[in-house]
């Protein structure tokens, strides 16, 4: 009965790391392609597979998990170097998530969005900084006075 239960905490790794993994189509056909690809085609039950196989299946999936975070982490980089590029302050995470969670940006929060939704805002704030001024800022700019040379002018009879 011990056995039984140090199986069974395994799979749970196993549905761990599958719940994680990008799927398209059904997920009973994926986890048994997964199985069949390592076990070369005997079987496609996890109940089937050896030790040895069990353990590579891990790898395998800890890996595919790990190149999918990555990617994740990257393009939230790039997201959030947008947003300081068109001037949004984030250095509080409250202020990033008032920003994506409007409906004409991403319409949830930050920490929600998934990989092609992060590619997506990725270009709308691209589409938002091309739109601003190169060199806008919030404060008012000095006007400059030129004066003609040989002008004697005292600064106290200018008009302010």
């Amino acid at each position: 009965m011990v056995r039984t239960k140090q199986i069974l905490m395994e799979y749970s790794k196993f549905y761990a790391y599958f719940k994680l993994l990008p799927k398209t189509g059904d997920e009973e056909d994926i986890k048994n392609e997964l199985v069949s690809s390592i076990s070369q085609g005997r079987t496609t039950s996890l109940r089937e597979l050896s030790r040895a196989e069990y353990d590579l299946l891990l790898l395998k999936l800890d890996q595919m998990v790990w190149e999918q975070r990555k990617m994740l982490r990257k393009q939230r980089s790039v997201v959030l170097r947008l947003m300081t590029a068109i001037g949004l302050d984030t250095s509080e995470w409250a202020n990033i998530d008032n920003f994506c969670h409007q409906t004409r940006i991403a319409g949830k929060f930050f920490r929600f969005l998934a990989y092609e939704e992060l590619v997506a805002l990725e270009r709308k704030l691209r589409a938002i900084k091309s739109k601003r001024p190169v060199h806008s800022s919030d404060q008012p700019k000095a006007n400059i006075l030129v004066l003609p040379q040989g002008l004697n002018i005292n600064l106290n009879q200018l008009p302010s």
